[in-house]
C-alpha cells in the first residue's frame, strides 16, 4: 500500500502549496466552492505547528458554522493528532467570542455569568424597549428595527452612531429603541447574538492586555 511521503504537502496542487507553506504577515485567499479552502485551513495550521514550530495554543482558527468547525477539527485530528488538536483553539465566531467574554466581559461591562439570548427572546425583548419608548409596532415593525439593528452592530457601530447619521425616520426611531434594549439586555445580564462579535471587538479595543493575551 503506497503512502505518502508527507502527508502535509503532498496532497496539495501548486497553489495549495504556496498558500500552506507562507511565511510571515497575513495572507488574503479568495477561492470558491469545493477548491479546498478548509483543506488549505488546516494543512496549513498543521504546517505551521510542524514546520515552523508555533505553539498551537497560539492558533486560532475560526469559521461560521458549527458544520464547518466540526470538519475542520476531523481533519486537525488526523494531521496534528488529539493532543495537539486539544491545544488549538477551534470554533466558531460566536463561539470563540462567547469563550472570551466569559472571561474578559468585566472589561466592557459584562458579568462573566450572561445569558446568550434567542431569536424568541430577543424579540421580546425589542418588543418591551419599543413598549417602553413609545414606538408604535402598527408604524414600525420590529423586524425592520431589529435588521436596523443588528447591520449597525455588524459595522461595530453603538445606538449613539446610528442616530448621529440616521438615514431616515426608522433610524432615528432604532437609535432610540436600540438604547433601551440594550438597556433591558444588560438588566438581564444577557447578549444578543451580535452582541457576541460587537463586544469582543471591544474588549480589543479596550485593553492591550486582552488583545496581547488572546
Amino acid at each position: 500500500m503506497d503512502t505518502m511521503a508527507d502527508p502535509i504537502l503532498d496532497p496539495l496542487n501548486d497553489e495549495q502549496r504556496v498558500a500552506v507553506t507562507h511565511g510571515d504577515g497575513p495572507l488574503l485567499i479568495l477561492a470558491g466552492a469545493g477548491s479546498g479552502k478548509t483543506r488549505v485551513l488546516t494543512h496549513r495550521i498543521a504546517y505551521l505547528i510542524r514546520d515552523l514550530a508555533v505553539p498551537a495554543s497560539a492558533i486560532l482558527a475560526v469559521t461560521f458554522t458549527n458544520k464547518a468547525a466540526k470538519e475542520m477539527r476531523e481533519r486537525l485530528d488526523r494531521l496534528v493528532g488529539k493532543e495537539r488538536l486539544a491545544e488549538l483553539t477551534v470554533g466558531t465566531f460566536h463561539g470563540f467570542c462567547a469563550r472570551l467574554l466569559r472571561r474578559e466581559g468585566p472589561l466592557v461591562g459584562i458579568d462573566r455569568s450572561f445569558a446568550i439570548y434567542d431569536e424568541a427572546d430577543q424579540r421580546a425583548v425589542l418588543r418591551q424597549a419599543m413598549a417602553d419608548t413609545n414606538a408604535s409596532e402598527r408604524v414600525f415593525a420590529p423586524g425592520a428595527i431589529s435588521s436596523v439593528v443588528s447591520s449597525a452592530k455588524n459595522e461595530l457601530k453603538g445606538p449613539a452612531d446610528l442616530a448621529s447619521s440616521p438615514k431616515g425616520q426608522l433610524d432615528r426611531i432604532a437609535a432610540i429603541v436600540w438604547k433601551r434594549y440594550d438597556e433591558l439586555l444588560r438588566e438581564n445580564n444577557a447578549v444578543d447574538f451580535d452582541d457576541l462579535l460587537l463586544l469582543a471587538c471591544r474588549v480589543f479595543e479596550t485593553s492591550d492586555r486582552a488583545l496581547e493575551k488572546w
